[in-house]
């Protein structure tokens, strides 16, 4: 057997059950879930045992990618129509975008022709002893059901919110994955600690980190443009009229608010029918602001809620911020367990929360560096050419994420490749730990072996 077989590799030394710090507890007690601690000036959680624990993941684990084939079928030699099934593109822009479409389950069909028809049950039964021989120690955001649910592996769940209607704003705005909800639709809590109660089980398991909900919302980067939105709002929109109830408790009387905002307002009835006026900033900028800190507020506070709800145990981890809004983040420091980015650079080690906001840690949800050398021509939003530079990229990364006191764990974006036929959204990046013939990228898995066999000396060693 060589060195690159899961069964000639011995176990990392010195961890836990979990993946933590055996013997690491130093008195801290056994919990019924994860807990976060800060030790030395620098943030960790706690497994269920009490020990130290740095989370070292990958998300997507056993979740098996397809391809959209719909207005493309020439693309296939041939499609096996028990491996077809309904879908629904979801990237704005694209083609497909909320196109019904057939989508061909090639991961699925790769798997069960490989290893046979229970494999996609029982794939857990592969990628447990994987992840412990890699040194991996988490399944992070949209890893199958079948593979957190089996009790080897400490997992972050994701879940998300719903129960909002869109801002109807005229505003052009920054937009990632959809437009920005309204969080003051009565419904949104409601239907969004329906959507965290459906994930109960897993979230109290002792297994699970914690909750992510929600992943990229489209917050604006530039403070205020959520207010400014809510402005061309119609007067049914409930952010708006939380704006309105807002400013008239503020300023009374509507004179009073145009003196400030230089605005020609008759009425609070007229703020909320005229869609045409936006104040300069300068005159606006403080009310704008406070409602913004309001309405993200609002949205931190209910998935908090709903997580807790469901699991008082569960860590909850926040919506995996893709950008940077010093509103958004106070928020999000002051109300979440730990906050969460995507961070697709080249290194963390300058990374900061806000000055002066709480004091919480921080986890990566996603970040990879793909190689283009290996089936699709795009690795990835992050790029190298050829396996060994990808190996030395992903220690870069993981090396400046263990020193950064902030951070308590980075997760790499994902288990498979996609296929070159793209997802639906179209990505098609080779960005995996494992090929979609489940085959490991072994430049990838020694050098997360080569890390993890040294982060918790990296982690508590002196600067």
């Amino acid at each position: 057997m060589t060195s690159k077989s899961n069964g000639s590799r011995p176990d990392i030394p010195g961890r836990d059950r979990f993946g933590g710090v055996a013997n690491s507890a130093a008195g801290a007690p056994e919990t019924a879930g994860f807990t976060t601690a800060k030790v030395d000036e620098k943030w960790f959680l706690r497994d269920p045992d009490g020990n130290l624990f740095w989370s070292v993941g990958i998300t997507g684990v056993g979740n098996l990618p397809a391809t959209i084939v719909t207005d493309r079928e020439h693309y296939f030699e041939s499609i096996d129509p028990n491996y077809l099934g309904d879908s629904k593109g979801y990237k704005p822009g694209s083609y497909y975008h909320d196109k019904k479409v057939k989508s061909y389950a090639l991961g699925r069909k790769n798997i069960e022709r490989k290893y046979g028809s229970g494999a996609v049950t029982n794939y857990w039964r592969l990628a447990a002893p994987r992840l412990k021989k890699w040194g991996m120690n988490t399944c992070g955001a949209w890893s199958s059901s079948g593979v957190t649910s089996s009790g080897t592996v400490p997992f972050t769940d994701i879940l998300h919110s719903t129960g909002s209607e869109p801002l109807k704003t005229n505003r052009k705005l920054y937009v990632l994955w959809g437009g920005i909800p309204d969080y003051f639709t009565p419904a949104f809590e409601t239907r969004t600690l329906q959507s965290a109660k459906a994930h109960a089980k897993l979230l109290n398991s002792k297994y699970c980190i914690g909750a992510f909900v929600d992943n990229e919302i489209s917050w604006q980067r530039d403070p205020g443009n959520t207010a400014l939105a809510v402005l061309s709002c119609p007067p049914s929109q409930p952010a708006k009229i939380e704006m309105r109830n807002r400013l008239r408790n503020k300023y009374t009387d509507i004179s009073a608010l145009n003196k400030a905002w230089r605005s020609a307002y008759s009425s609070w009835d007229d703020f909320l029918n005229k869609t045409d006026f936006e104040p300069a900033l300068k005159d606006a900028e403080a009310d704008l602001f406070a409602f913004e800190k309001a309405f993200c507020e609002r949205y931190f506070s209910v998935c908090r809620k709903a997580v807790k709800l469901a699991a008082p145990h569960a860590l909850y981890l926040g919506c995996r911020l893709a950008s940077r809004n010093e509103i958004v983040e106070r928020a999000a420091f002051e109300i979440c367990d730990v906050v969460s980015y995507n961070i697709y650079k080249t290194s963390v080690d300058t990374f900061a929360p806000p000055a002066g906001c709480r004091d919480k840690p921080v986890i990566i949800g996603e970040f990879h560096i793909g190689r283009i050398d290996k089936g699709s021509p795009y690795g990835g939003l992050l790029e190298v050419p050829d396996a060994e530079r990808a190996a030395e990229a992903y220690k870069k990364y993981m090396i400046s994420a263990i020193e950064n006191p902030h951070i308590v764990g980075a997760h790499w974006f994902q288990w498979f490749d996609c296929f070159v036929t793209g997802r639906g959204d179209g990505a098609n990046a080779t960005c995996g730990f494992v090929s979609t013939l489940d085959t490991p990228d072994y430049a990838l898995t020694d050098a997360c072996r080569e890390i993890s066999s040294k982060l918790y000396e990296i982690r508590t060693r002196k600067k």
